[in-house]
């Protein structure tokens, strides 16, 4: 996960290094205890760090990762739906 997904690019006002820092951390607990990201509650989330709000589990969301992969040739929904049309005008 890029940390940036998590507080920086919500625009937080977290600098990167720090976002790093705290995704590590949440990584880290995520794997000792057998769950994801998804699983963390709001207020664990928000005891590492005040500017994680409810908007953190969107941006976790499996349909919000996909879709943000859309560059040329990517998984993302755009770029799938552009490969079945060229696909079938072949």
């Amino acid at each position: 996960m890029r940390p940036s997904l998590l507080i920086t690019s919500q625009k937080k006002g977290v600098p990167f290094r720090e976002a790093h820092e705290i995704v590590g951390k949440l990584v880290l607990d995520c794997t000792k205890k057998g769950i994801y990201l998804q699983d963390v509650t709001i207020a664990d989330y928000q005891a590492i760090h005040p500017a994680i709000e409810q908007d953190i589990y969107q941006t976790l969301a499996s349909h919000t990762a996909v879709a943000k992969r859309n560059s040329y040739g990517g998984t993302g929904f755009d770029q799938i739906r552009a490969m079945i049309k060229k696909a079938k005008n072949e």
